[in-house]
């Protein structure tokens, strides 16, 4: 978890102190490939030290500000098929009981589950805030959305949050690009982690691989449980050529933080 940070600026240089995991120099390193660092370094409390010039990058300090505020909160997806992954929130608040959703969770349960359509624009102004202030995200040439795997829907509920936070981040969407090869069941109704990878391996290749050669992709979807789906998802994009592929989904799930009794005991979602 990213704690604080505080940017100090110099006459050639910004200190950026970052009071957290470690992973939170090499996100920051990562976004900016192309600015001078220092080696970091780390206390006793877990704090990094990372010096940026400003000689090749007048207006780094502020970008790095973004970044860092971008970062505060969300949570970095494990490592899979995609070049990097975020979620804005967890599902649920960790390790609560009784079990309560996170004011995102909420938001998300009502869109989905109680018909509430009108919330589409609260979620996808967090995700457009969060595209437009990561400097890789931001340049994606364009926004994939996961394909829904019920049927039951009146519509495609992930596609059209995907189409507005495009449109609010000036990035365009290609909602058909992915498509299923067989049919699944959703990953809702799953309980056991392996099912659920079985379930949809193999299961999304591309329409159009033409228009994704060589190109930055920003894989969508609303919910992260295991990452079956979106590791699928994301090797079909690579596979059709895709230069790099950003994940970001609005929720996670915090099957992770509890035991197998306590996540058998609950509703998934």
């Amino acid at each position: 978890m990213l704690r604080d940070w505080e940017i100090v600026e110099y006459r050639e240089q910004i200190m950026v102190l970052i009071h957290g995991d470690e992973i939170y120099g090499r996100l920051v390193r990562e976004a900016f490939p192309d600015v001078p660092s220092t080696s970091d370094f780390a206390d006793a409390s877990g704090e990094y030290s990372f010096a940026f010039s400003l000689l090749r990058l007048p207006n780094v300090a502020e970008r790095v500000g973004y970044l860092l505020r971008a970062l505060s909160g969300v949570l970095v997806l494990p490592d899979s098929t995609y070049t990097r992954g975020f979620a804005l929130d967890w599902y649920s608040v960790p390790g609560q009981k009784p079990r309560k959703r996170t004011e995102l969770g909420q938001l998300l349960f009502e869109y989905k589950y109680q018909t509430k359509y009108g919330n589409v624009e609260q979620l996808a102004v967090q995700v457009s805030r969060f595209i437009k202030h990561h400097p890789l995200y931001q340049t994606a040439d364009f926004i994939v959305p996961v394909p829904v795997n019920d049927s039951s829907r009146p519509f495609d509920l992930v596609g059209r949050l995907a189409e507005l936070a495009g449109t609010m981040a000036n990035i365009p969407v290609l909602g058909n690009m992915l498509q299923k090869t067989r049919g699944s069941v959703s990953q809702r109704t799953l309980r056991d982690q392996r099912t659920k990878q079985d379930n949809v391996q193999g299961l999304y290749n591309c329409l159009n691989s033409s228009l994704i050669k060589g190109r930055s992709i920003v894989l969508f979807d609303d919910i992260y449980d295991t990452g079956a789906s979106m590791a699928d998802a994301a090797r079909a994009l690579c596979e059709a050529g895709s230069k790099q592929v950003y994940a970001l989904t609005m929720t996670r799930t915090s099957r992770g933080m509890r035991t197998d009794t306590e996540f058998e005991a609950e509703e998934l979602y």
